[in-house]
């Protein structure tokens, strides 16, 4: 994602909110279907199809459930308590399979589209390993933009009918909307229908405040994007394909910076979609909050990728949570006085499927399932110290401790470095040698090696340090924007923009080694 792109989607969003603001309010929902759909077909072209079938999918499945709630409060009129509990138990079987069938043809979707040669891939290691002289052809599958994205949002909609939290939308094209708002198709964050649609078919007036933070939000995010990971880049991009030539603390370096470049990349894309939904007067969910300031792994998850993190909580760990067999066994261990069990059991389990969507969402490929049972175990040992550590009458003083909670936040960070090497590495085979290379030798001096010249560098680690001074400087203000840059003087705040702007276009593509990257997470 280069200049040529972020101009383009920059021009695009300026003429879509111009006549956004230009058309009645009635008409402006209209103008984001069209601008999404349009986007999405120069981008995916005929792929949209999948989009499209999606969308009607659960459009179709939730009018079938809200009817079946419709006919129960009809059909419940004058019949007995027993004759009411039964008839809601039929209906609430037939709204279950409808929600099942939705959830499954969607999944399916996804797993052809997307993991089919994954399969594939296992079948042909299982050939492998018994000599069996067959191999299952590779298929080039075409995906469609924001597909895991968008399945799980449509997925969270039908689950939420479900449940009764809304209604089903009678308005197909609110819900198309809904599916398609394009900015939040590239990265995410993921959303709530009933948070998101109110405010896309609302239609907002324009705001100035809301136009200059929108605008604030973009240009950090382009500058965190371009200027900071893709500069560090430079280094993770060379390390992770030669390591064998690289002495352990170059590879521990580059999964420290591959670990900074990720979130300055991820968060900073965002951003980017969160400033211009702002500009237009939508509030979409935060996706970041000071992640390597997290005390343990779990709340690092928490800060990181929020709102896949809460779609994960809310569809996958509540679900196998509350499930029937989950709670009968709950239910056993604390009748037998097994508390600590009875919490702990159910948690793994939980926690178990939590990660296995998450690492296979994520890829295609074992690396990725083993990079999610990582994140599982190193969050089960957790719950396991957690428990014993609060039989500790001390326990409570210590966890106020500064000298501990710096502790705890180091040694997070490096058991999140070591997940994130995991992830970045091309191979898991490629990620485990890196590892076992951590206290080798090799070339040590990157500069010397003209991986990167010194003034790059020089520049590189000032990026770095005032990253990690913004996410320092949000501990003091929760809102930077309205807390601290709104109330300096207009003169300033339009310096600092102006600065913002020349440091994006000069260290944007500054020193020889320098060039753009496509988004990490813009592949899933």
């Amino acid at each position: 994602m280069g200049y040529e792109t972020i101009g383009f989607l920059a021009l695009f969003a300026s003429i879509v909110f111009l006549i956004y603001i230009l058309v009645p309010k009635k008409f402006r929902y209209f103008v984001l279907l069209i601008a999404s759909y349009g986007l999405f077909i120069t981008i995916s072209k005929w792929l949209v199809v999948f989009l499209i079938l999606t969308t009607v999918s659960i459009y179709f499945v939730g009018i079938g459930m809200d009817k079946y709630n419709k006919r129960y409060e009809v059909e419940k009129e004058g019949l007995e308590k027993d004759d009411r509990k039964a008839l809601k138990a039929k209906y609430n079987k037939k709204k279950k399979l409808l929600m099942i069938l939705g959830v499954l043809f969607n999944v399916i979707l996804l797993i052809v589209l997307k993991y089919l040669n994954l399969f594939g891939e296992i079948f042909n290691g299982f050939f492998d390993m018994c000599h069996i002289d067959y191999n299952i052809p590779t298929l080039i599958v075409l995906i469609p933009l924001g597909l895991s994205y968008y399945t799980l949002n449509a997925i969270g909609y039908v689950v939420d009918v479900y449940r009764g939290k809304y209604s089903a939308d009678r308005n197909f094209l609110h819900v198309a909307l809904f599916m398609s708002y394009l900015p939040q198709m590239f990265e995410g964050p993921f959303a709530k229908y009933d948070e998101l649609t109110p405010q896309l078919v609302e239609g907002r007036d324009f705001d100035y405040l809301n136009m200059v933070h929108g605008l604030q939000l973009f240009l950090f995010g382009i500058f965190k994007k371009i200027v900071i990971a893709d500069r560090i880049n430079i280094i993770t991009q060379e390390v992770f394909t030669n390591y064998n030539n690289y002495s352990g603390i170059v590879i521990i370096g580059a999964a420290i910076l591959y670990t900074i470049q990720l979130y300055a990349e991820f968060s900073g894309i965002i951003e980017m979609v969160l400033g211009v939904s702002e500009m237009f007067g939508f509030k979409l969910q935060k996706n970041f909050d000071k992640p390597f300031f997290s005390r343990t792994v779990s709340e690092f998850w928490r800060r990181w990728h929020m709102s896949f993190g809460a779609w994960l909580k809310e569809y996958i760990f509540y679900s196998v949570s509350f499930s029937k067999p989950i709670t009968k066994m709950s239910k056993g261990l604390r009748n037998k006085n097994k508390n600590f069990l009875s919490v702990f059991i159910p948690s793994t389990i939980a926690l178990f499927c939590v990660w296995v969507v998450c690492g296979l969402w994520h890829g295609c490929g074992v690396k990725y399932f083993v990079y999610g049972m990582y994140y599982f175990v190193i969050m089960d040992i957790g719950l396991l110290i957690e428990g014993l550590m609060n039989k500790f009458k001390n326990y409570e003083k210590l966890k106020n401790n500064k000298a501990y909670i710096c502790f705890q936040i180091t040694r997070t960070f490096i058991l999140v470095t070591i997940g994130m090497l995991i992830f970045r590495a091309a191979t898991l085979n490629d990620s485990v040698n890196m590892i076992s290379r951590f206290f080798s030798g090799g070339v040590t001096n990157l500069v010397s090696a003209n991986v990167i010249e010194l003034s790059e560098l020089i520049v590189m680690l000032l990026l770095i340090a005032f990253l990690v001074f913004v996410d320092f400087m949000h501990i003091k203000y929760e809102n930077i924007r309205e807390e601290f840059v709104d109330k300096r003087h207009v003169v300033i705040r339009w310096a600092l923009y102006l600065l913002l702007i020349l440091v994006i276009f000069y260290f944007g593509t500054y020193g020889p080694n320098y060039a753009p990257v496509d988004p990490v997470y813009g592949q899933f």
